[in-house]
C-alpha cells in the first residue's frame, strides 16, 4: 500500500497537446481538398487603363494620343522621338473605318493594344442654363404664358406707347368767360341716310 501511495503522490497532471502535433491530420487528411496553389502574381498592364483618342502621321511615324478610361480628362500623347511612357510597336489601319485603327503599344517588358472607343470620343454638350424666374410677371400669369408671349412679341417689335403730356390748364383773363377756354366737343354729321 505504500507504494500505491507513493506513485500517487509523484504524480503530475496530464498535460495539454501542444496544437501543432495536429497540424498533419488538417493539412495532409485524405479526407480534405487542397488549397489552390497561390496564383503567380498577374501582372497589371497599364494599357488597359488607356482608349486611343486621336492618330496622326508625322514625319518619324505617328503622333498618338490616348486617353485615360477613368480620368477622361488625363491624356498622353506619344511622338516618335520624344522619350514616353509607352513605346510604340505597331499600328494597323482601317482604310474603310476610321475608327477600327488598332496601336500595338509596350509599356516596359509588358505589350498590349489600344482602340478607339467611341462612347469615350463623344463630346460632351453645354451646361444647362437654368432661366432666371421673371418676377416682372402680372399676378395670374404662368411663367410658360410669359414666354410665349415673348416668342410672339420677338416675331413682331412693337413700339412702346408715347406717354401722354397734358397741358396745364390756360389761366383766366378777367372779362373772357369761362367757356371759351375750355375745347368744345365735335359732333360728326350721319351721313349715312
Amino acid at each position: 500500500m505504500t507504494a500505491a501511495l507513493c506513485t500517487i503522490g509523484h504524480a503530475e497532471l496530464p498535460q495539454k497537446a501542444p496544437l501543432t502535433s495536429y497540424t498533419a491530420l488538417w493539412t495532409e487528411s485524405p479526407f480534405t481538398s487542397k488549397p489552390p496553389p497561390a496564383a503567380a502574381g498577374t501582372a497589371v498592364n497599364p494599357l488597359d487603363d488607356y482608349a486611343l483618342s486621336g492618330i496622326a502621321p508625322v514625319p518619324g511615324g505617328y503622333r498618338i494620343t490616348l486617353l485615360n478610361k477613368k480620368n477622361p480628362e488625363e491624356k498622353k500623347v506619344i511622338e516618335p522621338g520624344i522619350n514616353s511612357e509607352f513605346t510604340v510597336i505597331s499600328v494597323n489601319r482601317n482604310p474603310s473605318k476610321y475608327l477600327g485603327t488598332t496601336v500595338v503599344l509596350s509599356s516596359g517588358a509588358i505589350q498590349g493594344s489600344v482602340t478607339f472607343q467611341p462612347e469615350l470620343l463623344v463630346l460632351k454638350g453645354p451646361p444647362d442654363v437654368q432661366q432666371p424666374p421673371n418676377n416682372n410677371l402680372p399676378p395670374g400669369v404662368a411663367p410658360n404664358a410669359a414666354n410665349n408671349q415673348q416668342d410672339q412679341n420677338a416675331q413682331v417689335p412693337q413700339r412702346a406707347p408715347r406717354p401722354r403730356i397734358v397741358p396745364p390748364p390756360i389761366p383766366q383773363v378777367q372779362g373772357q368767360p369761362a367757356n371759351q377756354a375750355q375745347p368744345q366737343p365735335q359732333f360728326r354729321p350721319n351721313l349715312r341716310q
